[in-house]
């Protein structure tokens, strides 16, 4: 009986956690795509009335809400840390 029991919390535990991530991660996949859409708008309009890209880009993360914002945030602070690093 025991081994029974563990061999269905090895091979179930995994496959259940395994599905679930799956999941998440497709739901997340699919909300960054629907907001990419938006993003892009948002630049657009930024750009076009003469801002620069990083302020464009600001906003993004300022309006939008996660994963997106989290992508654009994570994308501002490794250029920002660049321009530091070259000015050092």
């Amino acid at each position: 009986m025991n081994a029974a029991l563990a061999s269905i919390w090895v091979i179930g535990v995994p496959l259940v956690l395994s599905m679930v991530a799956k999941r998440h991660l497709s739901k997340e996949s699919q909300l960054f795509e629907q907001q990419f859409a938006d993003a892009l708008g948002l630049s657009t309009r930024s750009l076009r009335a003469a801002h620069p890209l990083l302020s464009a880009f600001q906003v993004i993360v300022e309006e939008l809400e996660p994963p997106l914002s989290l992508a654009f945030a994570e994308i501002l602070q490794q250029i920002v840390g660049s321009a530091w690093a070259l000015r050092s």
